[in-house]
């Protein structure tokens, strides 16, 4: 220089007193520390390294409509199924009387008939009322097809234990709907009896 002045270095003061913009890469002047034994990097974390994170969990929750659904279809859908569930299967007729209030009472299912008896899906969940009322009176009466079944023993099963009954055709869409449950009924004997005779008791 002219005036006798040293020259500036690049990474001294200027002459305005401000330090120089260096241009070296990040990763030059703060080197990356590596992470110690056992534990991961951020990026490792979020799936971006080796390291991936586990799939979430999922289940499968038994179907089950809503309870309002059931109020719906006593006071509208069931009287309206009620005139011809009975013949059209597999709907079917169940009839059950009261626990409480010893009222008689016909309630439109689907029923699937087996060599035992037959397997009713439980749509609305296992504390329906025609369940609890066959559950504690061991028997009701079940009509399809204009045909009337004397049935006893109801259980409740899952749909394990019912699959055996069901017909090979509808295993894979119930297997499917995960119901809550199935009524097992067995049979007071192999034969049914027409609808117009008077079941003895």
């Amino acid at each position: 220089m002219r005036d006798g002045s040293p020259p500036c270095s690049p990474t001294g003061p200027s002459r305005s007193g401000r330090r120089p913009i260096s241009t070296a890469p990040r990763s030059a002047i703060l080197p990356t520390a590596a992470p110690p034994p056992g534990r991961t990097t951020a990026r490792e974390s979020l799936g971006t390294g080796p390291l991936m994170l586990p799939p979430p969990r999922t289940s499968i929750l038994p179907m089950r409509l809503p309870r309002f659904m059931r109020r719906v279809n006593r006071v509208l859908t069931n009287p309206v199924m009620g005139t011809f569930a009975w013949l059209v299967p597999p709907l079917a007729v169940i009839h059950h009387v009261g626990r409480k209030s010893g009222r008689h009472y016909h309630t439109p299912v689907v029923a699937f008939s087996s060599r035992m008896g037959f397997v009713i899906p439980m749509t609305y969940g296992r504390d329906v009322e025609w369940a609890r009322n066959i559950v504690a009176a061991s028997e009701c009466g079940l009509v399809q097809m204009g045909r009337r079944s004397r049935l006893y023993n109801p259980r409740i099963v899952g749909f394990r234990a019912a699959e055996p009954h069901l017909p090979a055709i509808a295993r894979g869409a119930l297997r499917a709907a995960n119901l809550p449950g199935y009524v097992l009924l067995a049979r007071e004997s192999g034969r049914s009896r027409p609808t117009g005779t008077r079941s003895q008791r």
